[in-house]
């Protein structure tokens, strides 16, 4: 997948932007639930040559790692949160700078980071969530609360060792939605103003 039509200019892979990657983040015509299988296996080569040369900047550790949680490659967002926690892009007031060590400040890092830790934790599109796509085994237990996804629902998720322990939807209108988890898909009839659990028990196999 290049990211230039015209043959005359060449990928520069050791750069941080990801263009040519628009489809699988932000945009989800290369989502979980669609897409040619062909582009997406094409996304996963031209994110492994841009992974591979690595990037000084925050942002760019950044969007990789959110592209990396769309297709599903956990090693890659561990290894860039690991670089950016040791490269000192944290200024104390919590902002972020461009390049390491405090060089340049910038915002586009401390801004990425909420929507990556999101996306680690839940997948949503129209009728759809997935939840702990890419959560690490070895990342902190947890809980958060409030997250809004398709469709005006409300979600609370609860974890350990990367595995889900529960999961809380408030409905917010009436809609068949499918829920994930792991291999396991589950499809739930959501009803204006009700409250559903689902447990890890809810995506035994059967």
């Amino acid at each position: 997948m290049a990211e230039w039509i015209d043959e005359a200019y060449q990928d520069v892979y050791n750069h941080r932007h990801l263009s040519h990657l628009y489809p699988v983040f932000p945009g989800s015509q290369l989502g979980k639930s669609e897409g040619d299988p062909r582009l997406i296996h094409a996304a996963r080569i031209a994110l492994n040559k841009r992974f591979a040369f690595d990037t000084g900047s925050a942002h760019g550790l950044i969007h990789v790692a959110l592209q990396a949680v769309r297709l599903g490659d956990i090693d890659k967002v561990k290894t860039n949160l690991d670089r950016f926690s040791r490269r000192h892009y944290l200024y104390d007031g919590l902002v972020t700078s461009h390049d390491p060590e405090h060089q340049v400040y910038n915002l586009d890092a401390v801004l990425s980071i909420p929507r990556l830790l999101m996306e680690m934790l839940v997948y949503t599109e129209k009728g759809k969530i997935e939840l702990l796509p890419a959560w690490p085994c070895d990342y902190a237990d947890g809980s958060i609360k409030g997250i809004k996804i398709y469709g005006g629902h409300t979600l609370d998720i609860t974890w350990k060792a990367g595995k889900l322990i529960e999961a809380v939807l408030y409905a917010r209108q009436n809609e068949r939605y499918e829920v994930v988890c792991g291999d396991v898909r589950r499809h739930v009839q959501l009803h204006k103003g009700k409250t559903y659990h689902f447990p890890a028990s809810f995506f035994a196999e059967k």
